[in-house]
């Protein structure tokens, strides 16, 4: 008997450990967030590949939130990110949207970028999440922009090929 009672009393410990170890994980995972923020809405022309929920968000290279939404649009062309950021942060109505790249990895974050400390807040209509709009080349990654370069640089070789050859082909 005395042997069941030490496994009870070893598991009984055991569960008790995992349970605390869950429960300063819950806590520190809800405190962490518990800043006030303010919810923005960004509209990007085209694709946002990389982009997900959860991603940060950056004001001039710091992590000031994170995105907690994304959605279509009316418009087919366009995306929709909810953002959450800290409260403190100078969003204005002249602040710079646009996607970076974490490396090769194509993780992508929403980078805001402030103009001037004396432009004027954003305008917001009553009932509407402000809105920023992005750069309309803010979706385009670094593979896309090298491919593009090397098919305009392709194509300029080629019509300089064709040109070079006596009597064409």
């Amino acid at each position: 008997m005395q042997d069941r009672a030490k496994y009870a009393l070893i598991g009984l410990f055991t569960f008790a450990v995992i349970a605390g170890a869950f429960g300063f994980i819950y806590w520190l995972h809800n405190n962490s967030g518990n800043r006030e923020t303010a919810t923005y809405r960004v509209i990007f022309e085209g694709s946002v590949s990389g982009l997900r929920i959860g991603g940060p968000v950056l004001f001039n290279g710091i992590r000031v939130g994170e995105v907690t939404d994304m959605r279509l649009t009316d418009n087919p062309a366009q995306v929709a990110a909810i953002v959450a950021i800290n409260k403190a942060t100078p969003v204005r109505a002249d602040t710079r949207v646009s996607l970076e790249y974490a490396g090769l990895t194509g993780i992508a974050s929403v980078s805001l970028k402030g103009a001037g400390a004396s432009t004027a807040a954003l305008d917001v209509k009553k009932g509407e999440l402000p809105t920023l709009k992005a750069d309309p080349n803010a979706g385009t990654d670094m593979s896309t922009a090298v491919r593009e370069t090397l098919g305009r640089a392709d194509a300029l070789i080629a019509r300089d090929w064709h040109a070079a050859i006596p009597g064409g082909l």
